[in-house]
């Protein structure tokens, strides 16, 4: 999933610098062009919309203390912010002087550059097997809601545990926040 969605953004950006080089090239643009530079330009919001988050939790995967992760988040946060800092000036910069074809490229071969980067380490990521599928975990919470809807909480808060396999009880906390 992670790789797909980089790629997609990596395509994307190739196809918006053809896409762009045909459209500033000729004089009137046909039907076929337009929308070839729009699909383009859709492919890479795909691509920039489903990254970040993977990213995120894939960094915090590798690191073991809480603060390891939190010093994690702190610097991608900045090195984000950073990026679109220097997106907002010297691509803009760069636009305004060499073009948009010129700027779409550059955008290019720094996402196949962090494409590449990606796959390099790829082999030392840590990765996890999937415990079954997410959604019948959720569709199983809201079906046990549903049920529970209205069942009355016992007077004494002792009497509210979780059974975990082997029988054994945890006690739940009891709160009057979510009523």
């Amino acid at each position: 999933m992670r790789y797909r969605v980089i790629n997609d953004y990596t395509q994307g950006m190739a196809l918006t610098v053809l896409a762009t080089s045909i459209l500033v090239s000729g004089g009137s643009s046909s039907r076929v062009e337009v929308v070839f530079f729009y699909s383009s330009l859709y492919l890479i919001s795909i691509g920039c919309g489903g990254y970040p988050p993977n990213l995120q939790s894939l960094g915090a995967d590798q690191l073991d203390t809480e603060g390891e992760k939190s010093t994690f988040f702190r610097r991608y946060h900045v090195l984000t912010h950073l990026g679109s800092a220097l997106g907002d000036t010297v691509m803009v910069y760069m636009v305004t002087a060499k073009g948009w074809v010129f700027g779409f490229f550059m955008c290019t071969i720094a996402g196949l550059m962090g494409l590449s980067l990606f796959l390099c380490g790829f082999p030392l990521f840590r990765q996890y097997k999937n415990n079954g599928n997410p959604y019948t975990r959720a569709l199983q919470v809201i079906v046990a809601a549903v049920r529970k809807w209205r069942l009355k909480l016992p007077s004494d808060s002792a009497l509210l545990y979780e059974e975990e396999k082997g029988h054994n009880r945890q006690h739940l906390k009891h709160t009057d926040n979510l009523r």
